[in-house]
């Protein structure tokens, strides 16, 4: 049987925070917050709560919850905050600023850096201040509710089409696809795909998302809520969700790496092997093994969020053992955060490029702050020449930079083949 509320409207909405004894609609009397939450799964509404987009308001956020699950969550958002919020930032700029780090996988993976750092700002501190200052009661208002829930759904997504378009782009490497030109503008195609799927399914959860404020309790609780007096709204969306956000996503980029790893491990030169071959060989299985370890943080932090709800959805023997743990709630959030934070120290780990990059970004700061003159290294290594050089391709293709102009005479650079004279 249905547990909703009845508003001014009409309308009625998933109740958030049922009691023990509640099987239709919401009778009248006090209701405790804690009590609420802590018999919020009986067996006569565990069908009708909204469970995916705010999972808090659904399991876990009571008195019997352990103070250390509360703690652990506490932590793991304050390092989230500093390592995605000021980390991805950093990324997003390194990725963005120089030439030769725009390709295509560089490129997907500062859009996902840009959108965790958002998430971390934006997002992190009102969850902070739900799930452990105030222990599941909203106090920043309906328009927050929503915002926070979209963009934190928008983000799960996007880590989810960004990696699937990673693994597509590897696989289409390696196949030696001619499909599709490699220039800037086949870096749009991935872009939109990713962003029009992410907006697709975000933008439910964060329409319906809203407050609601629980009969003479201060209890205030924040989550979606759907204009139907059934579960099978909420049902369907929770397992779309979880199909097209993260099991499909997954089975497809199990194939592509599947077949990547393949053709890596049995790659064969022709000819003599040498010294560049081994290096190219190198090469590749380390972008190989990066890619894996993202994907296998991506599987095991983000995929209990998804499948966790989805399962509980389908299998009422899988419903009795979820709703029997208090902290699961702060298990699945806390997994999420470890994931923004373990992503982005992979990345750069595994990626020799963005860790040069911000050394030199480092030291160049550094000598900015201290009043030294930087020699511009970094900006002439990754792609952009130092301003008042001159570069000019040679021999079999190759291209030299020149050194600084002096503002006071004129310069000369002298090439393999000639000189040339800048004034």
């Amino acid at each position: 049987m249905s547990t909703v509320v009845q508003d001014g409207s009409g309308d009625s909405a998933e109740l958030w925070l049922p009691r023990v004894t509640m099987s239709g609609p919401v009778q009248g009397g006090p209701v405790d917050v804690t009590e609420a939450i802590l018999h919020m799964f009986n067996g006569s509404n565990v069908s009708d709560v909204d469970w995916y987009q705010d999972i808090d308001a659904n399991m876990g956020i009571t008195s019997q919850a352990p103070d250390i699950a509360v703690v652990a969550l506490g932590m793991v958002y304050s390092v989230f905050i500093l390592v995605c919020g000021l980390g991805n930032l950093v990324l997003a700029a390194a990725i963005f600023r120089y030439m030769r780090l725009r390709t295509t996988v560089d490129t997907l993976i500062g859009n996902l850096a840009l959108c965790n750092s958002v998430v971390a700002i934006l997002c992190t501190p009102f969850e902070l201040g739900y799930y452990v200052a105030n222990v599941g009661s909203w106090h920043y208002g309906a328009a927050l509710c929503s915002v926070v829930n979209f963009i934190k759904i928008l983000a799960l997504n996007l880590t989810s089409f960004v990696l699937l378009a990673i693994a597509f782009e590897r696989f289409l490497v390696i196949a030696k696809s001619k499909k599709l030109q490699r220039n800037r503008n086949h870096s749009l195609l991935p872009l939109a795909f990713v962003w029009t799927a992410a907006l697709s399914l975000a933008s439910p959860g964060g329409h319906f998302a809203t407050t609601l404020s629980l009969p003479d309790s201060p209890g205030t609780v924040c989550g979606v809520r759907w204009f139907s007096d059934n579960g099978e709204s909420a049902m369907a969306y929770h397992i779309s969700m979880a199909l097209l956000g993260f099991v499909l996503p997954v089975l497809a980029q199990v194939a592509l790496h599947s077949f990547v790893a393949f053709k890596i491990l049995h790659r064969e030169f022709p000819g003599h092997k040498n010294t560049s071959h081994r290096t190219m060989r190198l090469k590749s299985r380390r972008k190989m093994t990066r890619m894996l370890l993202m994907f296998c943080v991506y599987f095991l932090c983000i995929g209990p969020f998804y499948v966790v709800p989805m399962v509980r959805e389908v299998s009422s023997e899988a419903k009795k053992v979820i709703d029997s743990y208090a902290s699961v709630v702060y298990v699945l959030e806390g997994l999420a955060s470890i994931h923004g934070v373990l992503n982005t120290v992979v990345y750069i780990a595994f990626h020799d490029a963005i860790v040069m990059t911000l050394r030199r970004m480092f030291r160049d700061l550094r000598m900015t702050l201290t009043g030294q003159k930087g020699n511009g290294e970094a900006l002439e290594l990754y792609g952009y020449p130092r301003r008042g050089t001159m570069s000019k391709s040679h021999g079999h293709g190759q291209s030299t930079h020149a050194t600084p102009l002096s503002p006071v005479s004129p310069v000369s650079m002298t090439f393999p083949h000639e000189e040339v004279t800048c004034v």
